[in-house]
């Protein structure tokens, strides 16, 4: 048996799953009547610190971002903030800029994009019901949300992003701007230029509301709660600015319009196989045709440290162009991508085999392995009798190309001439005229091989391909450089961190976690709120369960699924129905336990007492199954169930909004009794719906309102040091408290969070 003192810290080493252009000439915003002068970060430059250093303005705190990584993107042509979920870059709000803005108004601009559906924050400094901040995946089926307390109001204003679908997209980077205008009462959102949406106060005084607890913390990849990073996002931010005015809609177009002009976005083709997608990013552009993929995959290069597209010779990408997308090339166009063959190019056809292009005959453009084992890139000239013009590596003809190594490629066409770089360098230029290119079911541009005159795969390359990229415009000679240095750089490896070790509060756990010899392995959350019919809390709840399993090694190892309270919505007996669907395909009874306590949701709805009486009656052989002796039906019933899973107490009580009943409490006092006599240096685990007062962080909630929290199960539970008490209620950041006798775990929210816990 352990010692309690390593529990601790085995406590706290819990996994949470949350549900993560300087260089190019390429500045973020317009240069004229919008100057950030609050907040100028450009993460291109590879470091996150604010570029605006005066006395009252935001500083980056150097301790924040410790998994947060500065790497380069390959849509953005350059570096960029990535964040995991786990930690985001802090930066102080001092009082002189929180009284400016507040005077003024301001605007944020950024760049970003995230990879993954789970809720989460861009930004924030949110809690306390004040702030401001940018969440994604929101509630209500918003792609996001943009919020901004006034002190005139109980709730944020809000302005919504929808997109069609109802849904973020990902992998998809956004130009945003967020305005608050003091003078007019209106906060409104721009994405890409376009005024989405807006919300407006009306009222004599507007005045806004921010956290008061001192200087503020402003997160970028997540919140700021009391200055403490929470609800994380995976994805990128390249640039963030904030100005001291607010924006007008010539403005934010103009901010938008700079970013697309001065960026390295392409407008034609955007395929980044770094997403691990094999699709192009270019809205109504070449779509990828179906089956075209066969023997392609996708898989980490070690010297990229990232995903590429690798080719076997037999099969390709397809993606069907458009006279859309010629029409665009016309006048001037650049082609990029970063390529590496395996082998020297196997091909004694006149026109070489193909890597990447969208030719035959003449006509088309594409890069070619030659049958002199070089690399050319050749392009149809229009009314040129089927002959290309071409451009050779190094100027030559029969210069070899190198195999095994990664080559940045780039053609730039300004109109009049084509210039041919590799690595940065130029090889080969040439002035030809006019474009000539393919039509109809033929004008298929291939990766990893050459259409024949059907359009079908031949000739294929062996080798890897990072991304492929095609815009509307010429780059100089400066910006080929830079785009090819951030190219071949690699993704630096993930950030490594050990557990924590200490809460929100400082307090810091102690002891050593013996991993080789684990007694139990269990999940914990709250509020996962199922409704009657189909929502996005079927897939985090579903999730939750497959993850849990992974983490414990296979179901047989998973002992336990802990909820504390609220598993169901507001129609218990329509939707625990739906849970016991999910729970039969997903876990065994016979060997993972189901234990939920009873929250408000599941009790105050659809009758009083149905909540109680479906967990038995409708899950089934997955709830209540191993009470201790003594533990009534009755008290089952109510929600005081009892038992014992690998040699761990595990206790709920009933407790669903505000203070614990006597009853209820006089009965656990006596369980712990119990279970500390059983096994004294053992944790003992009980789970309630409400937290006691004054431990874990609420930074959801008005805790002037006291159903979100209990005043009368500390003194119980205090008494006993080696309780963990779980709850939820209050949809806050998870957080753990202790001081120094028992420990108080807030398990979050059911669309965000899940906790692994392992003893």
């Amino acid at each position: 048996m352990k010692k309690l003192k390593a529990f601790w810290a085995a406590f706290v080493s819990l996994c949470l799953i949350l549900s993560t252009m300087v260089g190019l000439g390429l500045n973020a915003g317009a240069e004229g009547e919008m100057t950030a002068d609050i907040i100028d970060i450009d993460y291109s430059t590879g470091s996150a610190a604010n570029k605006i250093t005066e006395a009252g303005k935001p500083a980056l705190v150097e301790t924040s971002g410790n998994t947060a990584k500065i790497q380069p993107d390959m849509v953005m042509g350059r570096e960029v903030a990535a964040f995991d979920s786990n930690s985001g870059y802090g930066y102080t709000l001092p009082k002189e800029t929180i009284d400016l803005i507040a005077k003024n108004g301001y605007t944020v601009e950024l760049m970003f994009k995230v990879t993954d559906g789970t809720k989460a924050f861009v930004f924030g400094d949110m809690y306390g019901n004040n702030g401001f901040g940018l969440d994604v995946n929101s509630d209500g089926g918003h792609g996001a949300i943009y919020y901004q307390k006034n002190k005139q109001n109980d709730n944020y204003r809000q302005a919504w992003y929808n997109e069609a679908s109802d849904k973020f997209a990902l992998n998809k980077w956004i130009h945003a701007v967020l305005t608050c205008n003091t003078q007019t009462q209106r906060t409104e959102m721009y994405i890409n230029g376009v005024l989405y949406d807006y919300s407006s106060q009306n009222t004599s005084a507007y005045e806004l509301s921010f956290p008061s607890d001192g200087d503020q913390v402003l997160y970028i990849g997540g919140n700021s709660n009391h200055g403490n990073f929470g609800e994380g996002m995976r994805g990128s931010v390249a640039y963030f600015k904030m100005y001291s005015k607010a924006a007008s809609a010539a403005d934010a177009e103009a901010l938008a319009k700079a970013a697309s002009e001065n960026g390295a976005i392409a407008d034609i083709f955007c395929a980044d196989y770094s997403d691990g997608s094999t699709a192009q990013q270019v809205a109504g552009a070449a779509a990828l045709i179906d089956n075209s993929d066969s023997t392609v995959k996708l898989e980490k290069d070690e010297t990229l440290n990232r995903k590429v597209a690798s080719f076997d010779g037999a099969s390709g990408l397809g993606y069907k162009m458009t006279e859309a997308d010629y029409a665009k090339m016309q006048n001037g166009y650049t082609f990029e991508a970063m390529i590496k063959l395996n082998e020297l190019p196997a091909t004694t056809n006149q026109y070489g085999s193909s890597i990447i292009g969208c030719m035959d005959k003449g006509s088309g453009f594409g890069l070619m392995g030659t049958y002199q084992n070089s690399m050319h890139y050749q392009f149809g000239k229009k009314a040129a009798d089927g002959n290309y013009r071409q451009l050779w590596l190094k100027g030559s003809e029969a210069t070899p190309v190198e195999t095994a190594k990664w080559m940045h490629v780039m053609v730039t066409y300004d109109g009049g001439t084509y210039y041919y770089y590799v690595n940065g360098e130029q090889n080969d230029y040439v002035t030809p005229g006019e474009f000539g290119y393919l039509t109809g079911d033929a004008s298929v541009l291939y990766v990893g091989g050459k259409p024949d005159e059907n359009g079908a795969f031949s000739e294929g390359m062996k080798g890897s391909v990072s991304y492929v990229k095609i815009y509307s415009k010429a780059f100089t000679a400066e910006q080929v450089k830079a785009l090819s240095d951030n190219a071949n750089k690699a993704t630096p490896a993930d950030v490594v961190t050990g557990p924590s070790t200490e809460n929100y509060y400082g307090i810091k756990f102690e002891g050593d976690f013996d991993s080789d010899n684990v007694v139990i392995n269990f999940a914990a959350m709250s509020d996962i709120h199922i409704k009657a019919t189909e929502s996005n809390h079927d897939t985090y709840f579903v999730n939750y369960l497959k993850k849990a399993k992974e983490l414990a090694g296979g179901s047989d190892k998973l002992a336990a699924v802990l909820v504390a309270g609220d598993l169901g919505d507001a129609a218990p007996l329509k939707e625990y129905p739906r849970i016991k669907q999910f729970l039969d395909a997903n876990l065994d009874p016979a060997k993972t336990a189901f234990l939920p306590a009873i929250g408000n949701h599941d009790a105050y709805f659809d009758g009083a007492f149905s909540g109680r009486n479906s967990f038995r009656d409708i899950l089934g052989n997955f709830v209540y199954q191993n009470p201790v002796e003594g533990n009534t039906a009755e008290q089952i019933t109510r929600g005081n169930y009892h038992t014992v899973i690998n040699g761990i107490h595990f206790i709920s009580v009933y407790g669903i909004d505000g203070n614990h009943d006597a009853t209820d409490l006089k009965w656990l006092d006596g369980e712990l009794k119990k279970a500390e006599k059983d096994t004294p240096n053992m944790p003992i685990v009980v789970y309630s719906h409400v937290q006691p007062k004054d431990t874990v962080i609420d930074d959801e909630d008005d805790l002037t309102e006291s159903r979100w929290y209990s005043t009368t199960i500390g003194p119980i539970i205090e008494k006993y040091s080696n309780v963990v008490y779980f709850a939820g209620h209050s949809h806050a950041t998870p957080d753990i408290w202790r001081n120094g006798g028992y420990v108080s775990v807030g398990t979050g929210c059911g669309e965000k969070d899940m906790m692994f816990v392992q003893i």
